[in-house]
C-alpha cells in the first residue's frame, strides 16, 4: 500500500514494516529522489498492529534529527535512481557559486563616498579616508586618537607628514615640481635637516636649534661644494671641487674671503 507521495518529484513510497507510522506524524522527513521536504501527514495508509512505538533511538535514527534516511524507505526507487538524485544535488550544490557570480555580471562593485572612517573594538578613530575641497587625504592614529601619519595628494604633488606621540611633525616627503624633498624636524618643530634633489642637483641643508643654517652641501654641473655657517647664518668657509682643482675659502663675520688655498 502506498504510504506517501512526494508533491516536488511525484515518487510514491511507503514505509518498512514494523515503523509506527502514527509515531511520526507531524514530523518533517526529506525526499531521497529530490530532497524536497515532505510532511508526514496525521494518518498515512494503515499501520502495522503489531508495530511498536520506536524508542528514542529509533526515532533518532529514522527522524535522523528532521528528516528520515534513505535507509527507511522501501520503494521503486533503484541504486541507479538514488545515485542520480545525489549527483543532481552535488551539480546544484557546486552551481551556486557560479550562479552567484553570473548574477552580479553587469552590477557596480563600486563603493563612492566623500569619506570612510575606521575605528577599533573601542570606538576610537584610527584611519579616515576624505576629500576635503578636491584634496584627497588618508589620516592614520595611535590607539590615544593622535594622529600620527597624514597622507595628501595636493595640486604640486603628494606629501606624506609624520608625527609623534604628542602630534608633532617630524618628518615630510614631498614630491613636488622642484623635486623629491625630505625634511626632517625637531621635537620643537624646527627644521634641522632638508634633502632635496633638484634640476640641478642633489643637495643637504643642516640647521641648529634655533633654525639657522649651518652647512649646506650640495652637487652640481660645477662640481661638489661644502659651505660652514657661524651662528648668524654666515658663511665662514667653503670648500668646492672645480675643474681646476680643489678650493678652500675662509671668511669674517661679513662673509668676506680673508684665506684661501691653493
Amino acid at each position: 500500500m502506498i504510504d506517501i507521495k512526494c508533491p516536488g518529484c511525484g515518487k510514491a513510497f511507503r514505509f518498512k514494516d514494523g515503523v509506527n507510522v502514527q509515531a511520526l506524524a507531524g514530523k518533517k522527513i526529506k525526499c531521497p529522489a529530490c530532497a524536497a521536504v515532505l510532511d508526514i501527514p496525521g494518518r498515512v495508509g494503515t499501520p502495522t498492529p503489531a508495530a511498536e512505538t520506536p524508542s528514542p533511538q529509533q526515532a533518532d535514527r529514522i527522524l535522523g534529527g528532521m528528516a528520515a534516511t534513505a535507509d527507511e524507505w522501501t520503494g521503486a526507487m533503484t541504486t541507479e535512481e538514488r545515485l542520480a538524485a545525489l549527483e543532481r544535488e552535488q551539480a546544484e550544490t557546486k552551481a551556486k557559486p557560479a550562479q552567484l557570480e553570473k548574477a552580479l555580471e553587469g552590477q557596480s562593485q563600486e563603493v563612492r563616498s566623500r569619506g570612510f572612517v575606521l575605528v577599533d573594538e573601542s570606538g576610537n578613530t584610527r584611519a579616515e579616508l576624505v576629500v576635503d575641497k578636491d584634496v584627497p587625504g588618508l589620516i592614520l592614529c595611535d590607539e590615544n586618537g593622535t594622529i600620527r601619519v597624514a597622507l595628501v595628494v595636493g595640486k604640486d604633488g603628494p606629501v606624506l607628514n609624520l608625527f609623534d606621540e604628542s602630534g608633532e611633525r617630524r618628518a615630510s616627503l614631498a614630491a613636488g615640481k622642484i623635486g623629491p624633498v625630505l625634511n626632517l624636524l625637531d621635537d620643537n618643530g624646527e627644521q634641522r635637516a632638508l634633502l632635496c634633489v633638484s634640476k640641478e642637483g642633489p643637495s643637504l641643508d643642516l640647521a641648529d636649534e634655533n633654525g639657522e643654517r649651518r652647512a649646506l652641501l650640495c652637487e652640481n654641473k660645477n662640481g661638489p661644494w661644502l659651505c660652514l655657517y657661524d651662528g648668524n647664518g654666515k658663511r665662514r668657509a667653503a670648500l668646492e671641487v672645480i675643474k681646476d682643482g680643489p678650493l678652500l675659502v675662509l671668511c669674517n663675520e661679513k662673509e668676506r674671503g680673508i684665506w684661501e688655498a691653493p
